[in-house]
């Protein structure tokens, strides 16, 4: 159903250069090729978890790390058919620990035009996995397309937009769109992953029309006797701008979501540029709310800008 191009670039190295010596390497020490395989992931995350906790990684190391993450699960794919039941417990924890890697990574580099690109591609390589061409996971899909997304939605609200970063943005858009044509069953257990808390599943039912739209994005709360005078204006900027566009946004959900059921009546489905926009106007919004907890206003204007681009997108669908 799916594959990235980075997949698919590397798939005839995997087979000749990561397959065959596994079996070798399994036999010699009484291990499968999934273990052996595993093992290798375990390590570099080790290695990773080791140089983010020192808190002096700088971007080239980043950079290096993703690619290597981005390596080890080209390397599972063959290998996925084999997984038994305590290959998939060990790999829900190797998956989160991957994730929690990632997102650090990403709050710490965000807008870094020399490092996102690399969190963009591990990313996307692991949402791929977790499509159909490793281990099939709804929630393993999401958790890569949407982290990818807000990676290079880091970029544009850092103001760093371009061309190519709309294309990016659109093409990744399209592919977590794709989470909208998966089975909610597609999923195995996250053992050990605490990302894929009780309930997320209704996460992504919402934002795909499986369940009502939730309410409108709330404003954050800040104290504004501690911002600075020169921070106050732009916070009553923000302040007044978030109003509207969440309100707005939420709007153009619930017309989605009448033209969603309108359409399912017929057998037919929202087109995919719909849904890639409806998720790329939540992710804004939660970029907003983010930048604004962080005193970031500058960007949280940014990101309501970019909320409001992509709500327009939806009108000639709804209509509104």
């Amino acid at each position: 159903m799916m594959r990235g191009l980075a997949l698919t670039l590397l798939l005839a190295f995997v087979g000749s250069a990561a397959g065959v010596p596994c079996r070798g390497i399994a036999e010699a020490r009484g291990q499968s090729a999934v273990q052996v395989q595993q093992d290798r992931l375990e390590q570099d995350l080790r290695d990773m978890e080791a140089r983010l906790g020192t808190g002096r990684l700088d971007g080239t190391q980043v950079v290096s790390d993703s690619q290597r993450l981005r390596q080890r699960f080209v390397a599972l794919h063959p290998f996925a058919p084999r997984f038994g039941p305590d290959d998939y417990r060990r790999h829900g924890r190797l998956a989160g620990r991957s994730f929690a890697w990632l997102s650090a990574v990403s709050g710490r580099f965000r807008g870094d035009r020399h490092v996102v690109p690399a969190l963009v591609s591990a990313y996307s390589v692991i949402g791929d996995f977790y499509g159909a061409s490793g281990l099939t996971s709804r929630s393993g899909f999401w958790f890569g397309y949407a982290g990818a997304h807000r990676a290079a939605r880091s970029l544009a609200t850092a103001g760093q937009g371009d061309r190519d970063l709309d294309r990016t943005l659109e093409s990744l858009a399209l592919s977590w769109a794709l989470v909208a044509a998966m089975d909610p069953r597609s999923r195995w257990a996250w053992s050990g992953w605490d990302g894929a808390r009780p309930g997320f599943e209704q996460t992504i039912d919402q934002a795909v029309g499986h369940a009502p739209v939730p309410p409108p994005v709330a404003l954050p709360s800040l104290d504004e006797a501690a911002l600075s005078p020169d921070d106050r204006p732009r916070w009553h900027e923000v302040r007044n701008r978030f109003a509207s566009t969440s309100s707005r946004a939420h709007e153009a959900q619930l017309a989605l979501a009448d033209l969603r059921g309108r359409l399912a009546a017929r057998g037919l489905s929202l087109h995919p540029t719909s849904v890639a926009a409806s998720l790329s106007m939540q992710g804004y919004l939660d970029d907003a709310v983010e930048a604004i907890e962080a005193h970031r206003f500058a960007h949280a204007l940014q990101a309501l800008t970019r909320a409001d681009y992509e709500r327009a997108k939806l009108r000639d669908a709804t209509g509104q």
